[in-house]
């Protein structure tokens, strides 16, 4: 049960409090598929008008199912999952200012990513629970084959791959529009587990990012690409391409055929 639930001012109401007691209950169901969550936040918001910060509680690792007392009448839940870093609930004092919310992928994790999730609420409805469900806005790019079609034996030695022009920041409620105002390049490299010759291999190695549905790349706001750098011979070659618009939570199958150190293709 949520019974730090505090008012908009961000003082925890102390227990005795008759308000306290009077506030109506409804259940807060979390659908989150297998993700972990280390931690929630739940704020709650009029549901109509100014749709100010009624009240905002915080749990770590819940369950399914989450018990909230409803300050009064009809709210809007805003569910914030995983966050690496204290929420700042002053800031926050109209549902337009969550909106805003951003997070940084530098404080993401593949593990257990930031989630978000909202929905209506109201104590003693005729169901008297709600569903919200939580979805990340971690992006995967999977590295599921590469093949190799070159003749003379030559191999692909060494292969590693790695993702450039990473959005660096998305904001946390968002659906879609998602244009990056920063990127990222110093991404980590996956190194392939062996060198890619006559057989197909299939490395199945998933690549985190955030989400960039920008159409097509331009001055300023390029789009996330995917780079295989190998060896051909004691050359250093790359393979590079742009990925295709991805909203939140996608995921993207990334295919790789060589043919020669100077052509190749992606398929997505």
């Amino acid at each position: 049960m949520l019974d730090d639930l505090q008012d908009r001012s961000g003082t925890q109401e102390p227990q005795q409090e008759p308000q306290q007691e009077r506030r109506d209950s409804t259940v807060l169901y979390l659908s989150v598929g297998e993700t972990d969550i280390d931690n929630i936040y739940v704020l709650l918001y009029e549901a109509d008008g100014v749709r100010e910060l009624e009240a905002v509680a915080r749990e770590e690792k819940p369950g399914e199912v989450l018990e909230l007392r409803i300050p009064s009448g009809r709210m809007r839940a805003v569910a914030i999952a995983n966050l690496r870093r204290k929420l700042n609930t002053g800031a926050l004092l109209k549902y337009e200012s969550v909106e805003l919310l951003s997070v940084d992928f530098a404080d993401d994790s593949a593990q257990t990513p930031v989630m978000s999730g909202e929905c209506e609420v109201e104590a003693l409805s005729d169901t008297a629970y709600a569903e919200v469900n939580l979805t990340p806005l971690m992006c995967r790019v999977r590295l599921g084959a590469v093949t190799n079609n070159m003749d003379g034996y030559r191999r692909l030695e060494d292969p590693r791959v790695w993702l450039t022009d990473i959005n660096a920041s998305a904001e946390v409620m968002r659906t879609s529009g998602f244009r990056p105002i920063e990127t990222l390049q110093d991404t980590t490299v996956y190194n392939l587990p062996c060198d890619v010759g006559f057989y197909t291999q299939y490395p199945m190695i998933d690549l985190p990012c955030y989400p960039n549905d920008t159409p097509e790349s331009t001055l300023g706001v390029p789009r996330t690409g995917i780079t295989l750098e190998c060896e051909i011979k004691g050359q250093t070659v790359r393979f590079s391409s742009d990925l295709p618009p991805m909203e939140r939570a996608a995921v993207i199958s990334a295919n790789l055929t060589v043919d020669s150190a100077e052509e190749y293709y992606w398929e997505f």
